[in-house]
C-alpha cells in the first residue's frame, strides 16, 4: 500500500497517505504470539464448569481475537486444565499434546504475563472500531499503546515496542499528519489544519465491509435489484 500511496504522489496526487493504524496494532500483537500449536479439541467447558463461559475461537487474521483467547484462558486456566486432564490421552494424539501443552509449567505463567501487559494494547485495538473517532482520539490511543510498552519492562516486550515503532516510523505521512495537528507550519497542508480534525487513520469500514459485499457479490447470484441491495445492507448495519 505504500508503494502505492508513493506512486500516485510521483504522478502529480497530492494527498496524505496514512495506512491504517488498526493493522498497525495487529502486527504489534502478533509479534506477542508465541505459542505452541495444539490440535484443537471440541469441549463443552459449560458443562463440565458451571459459570465458565465457552472459550473463544481466535481467527489470526482477525484484530485481536487471539489475545482474547489468551486473556480467557489466562483467567480460567485452573478450569480448563482440570476438564482437559479428565480425558485419556491414549484415545487420541490430540488429547494427548494438549494435556501436555498445559503441563507446561511456564503456560500459565505466559498467558498472564500477555493479560497483565497487553490487554491495553487488546483495548486499543477495540477503540479503533469507532470509524468516527476524531484526530485527536486517535492519536492519543496511538500515544497510549506508546505509553505502555514503554512502561513494560522484559525481554519480550523490547522486541514488541521495536515492531511498533517500526511498523508506525514507515509510513512517514502518519508523522506529518501529526504535524499538522500539533501545528507545525512548516509541513505540508498545515495551512488546512482543521479540515483534518477528523481524519480517519483506520480502514476499519472499509474492512467491515468485506463481509458484507461477500454475500451480495456471490458467484451463485445471477442477478440482484438495486432495493434488494439497499435493503440487505440495511439489515446488516
Amino acid at each position: 500500500m505504500l508503494s502505492v500511496g508513493r506512486s500516485l504522489k510521483e504522478h502529480g496526487c497530492s494527498f496524505l497517505h496514512v495506512t491504517c493504524k488498526v493493522h498497525a496494532l495487529h502486527l504489534v500483537a502478533e509479534t506477542i504470539r508465541n505459542f505452541s500449536r495444539s490440535r484443537r479439541i471440541n469441549i463443552n467447558i459449560s458443562t463440565q464448569c458451571p459459570g465458565v463461559s465457552e472459550p473463544p475461537q481466535p481467527i489470526v487474521t482477525r484484530w485481536g481475537t487471539w489475545l482474547e483467547a489468551a486473556f480467557y484462558y489466562a483467567k480460567y486456566f485452573t478450569q480448563i486444565k482440570s476438564v482437559l486432564l479428565q480425558f485419556n490421552p491414549k484415545e487420541a494424539a490430540a488429547i494427548k499434546e494438549i494435556q501436555m501443552t498445559f503441563h507446561n509449567s511456564s503456560l500459565e505463567r505466559d498467558l498472564k504475563t500477555i493479560h497483565d501487559n497487553y490487554i491495553g494494547l487488546h483495548a486499543a485495538i477495540t477503540r479503533f472500531e469507532d470509524t468516527a473517532l476524531p484526530l485527536a482520539q486517535s492519536l492519543q490511543i496511538v500515544d497510549d499503546v506508546n505509553t505502555l510498552l514503554q512502561t513494560i519492562s522484559d525481554s519480550i516486550n523490547e522486541n514488541v515496542r521495536e515492531k511498533c515503532d517500526r511498523v508506525l516510523k514507515t509510513n512517514p505521512d502518519f508523522i506529518t499528519l501529526r504535524q499538522i495537528y500539533d501545528g507545525v507550519s512548516t509541513v505540508p497542508f498545515s495551512e488546512c489544519r482543521d479540515l483534518f480534525n477528523y481524519a480517519c487513520i483506520t480502514s476499519v469500514d472499509v474492512e467491515q465491509s468485506f463481509s458484507k459485499y461477500k454475500h451480495i457479490f456471490s458467484s451463485r447470484r445471477t442477478s440482484v435489484l438495486d432495493t434488494t441491495v439497499e435493503t440487505y445492507l440495511m439489515v446488516q448495519k
